[in-house]
């Protein structure tokens, strides 16, 4: 696959998105959609109009407050035990005091009476419809804020620069047939399209190192294509690293972190991407590729450091590494340090946390980030209440 046709793939992948349509606070409306002869008429629907509020224990208020809106003739009413008279809008204020909305019900009133005055495009909506819209729009909204409910939150929207599978088999093929130069001028097409750079790392280059994986372990592709794919995404990692830290956050007492894969470890590429997420957050990184267990743990008695990060692929390998992270606590030079695990076994066994007995653990480099600064902090803030 030559870059120009790769590239042509990831910038359909940038396009072809579509909007995910908003789920309404009104799913639970028990709305019928056609006329019913007992509603013939606003009028009516007006007297009929019920706001009830699902009372809970006080345990489950908090997590969920259920509110139903019943469209109900006089049937409906007598079902319901109010007789003729119209059921009212209950609000916190009027289930303390028994007293109306009025501020709510003469909105209703006016909304409804403004039907009727629509516009000739509008007539041409039934009642039942403008009133549904109407229910929707207005009344819902103004029920949530009256009993103290967030604002309903809309379906989150695609992310517009996450790439199509197609993109990342297209990306990973271009690493093993044309090397770290194209995979680097691909980022740079990204980028020229808009694409943050944190997310060309996250979202296209780590994902198409987990295809050659999968590719991998399916026999479509050979160890020999898995190896060349992962060092030209490397060095990809390298050329673009100039343009990663041009704007990268400067302290004047950085904090230290040691970043290390186990011991035999071949394939590195996101442990140098997390070292890279950590110097553009202003860390000073150590990361080297230890011989053995015991040069970590040397490097861990010898200087200081907030964070020990480690990195492991393989499922056979946590029995040697707990062992480990116990001997680098009794060895730290930090007596306080933390320290994170990493990498695909934990991010499908991620109760092997347990078992390593670290402190935290991440599934990207920009979570790693992220936690790592909050244990800092934390421990920070304890140190100054004693």
């Amino acid at each position: 696959m030559t870059l120009q046709s790769a590239i042509c793939v990831g910038n359909s992948s940038l396009d072809n998105t579509s909007a995910v349509s908003s789920t309404p606070f009104s799913s639970s409306l028990n709305l019928p959609m056609r006329r019913h002869p007992a509603l013939p008429s606003v009028a009516s629907w007006r007297q009929g109009l019920a706001v009830q509020r699902k009372e809970k224990t006080s345990a489950d208020l908090s997590n969920d407050v259920t509110l139903e809106l019943s469209l109900c003739g006089r049937k409906g009413r007598e079902r319901m035990g109010v007789g003729n008279q119209p059921p009212r809008i209950v609000t916190p204020s009027t289930a303390a005091d028994g007293g109306e909305s009025s501020n709510l019900a003469e909105q209703m009133r006016a909304a409804s009476a403004a039907v009727s005055r629509r516009s000739p495009r509008a007539e041409t909506m039934s009642h039942e419809a403008q009133l549904i819209q109407f229910i929707r729009k207005q009344v819902i909204p103004q029920l949530a804020s009256a009993h103290g409910l967030a604002q309903v939150k809309q379906r989150d929207a695609p992310d517009p620069f996450k790439p199509s599978h197609e993109a990342l088999v297209a990306l990973a093929n271009l690493a093993v047939r044309e090397g770290a130069s194209a995979v680097a001028a691909y980022v740079d097409a990204l980028l020229a399209r808009g694409v943050p750079i944190e997310t060309a790392y996250l979202e296209w280059i780590a994902p198409a190192a987990r295809q050659m994986g999968c590719d991998w372990e399916t026999d479509r592709c050979n160890f020999s294509d898995v190896t060349i794919g992962m060092w030209s995404l490397q060095q990809a990692l390298h050329l673009l690293s100039p343009v990663f830290l041009r704007n990268c956050a400067v302290s004047k007492s950085p904090r230290r972190v040691l970043l290390v894969s186990v011991p035999g470890e071949q394939h590195t590429m996101g442990l140098y991407m997390m070292s890279e997420f950590f110097r553009r957050a202003g860390w000073d990184v150590w990361s080297e590729l230890p011989s053995d267990y015991q040069d970590v743990i040397s490097k861990a008695h010898s200087d200081w450091f907030d964070v020990i990060g480690l990195s492991v692929r393989s499922e056979h390998k946590i029995e040697a590494l707990t062992e480990a992270v116990a001997a680098l606590r009794q060895a730290s030079r930090n007596a306080e340090v933390s320290i994170m695990a990493g990498g695909p076994v934990l991010v499908r066994n991620p109760e092997f946390a347990i078992t390593l007995g670290v402190d935290f653990t991440a599934t990207d480099a920009r979570q790693a980030v992220s936690r790592a600064e909050q244990m800092v902090s934390a421990r920070i803030s304890e140190q100054f209440r004693r």
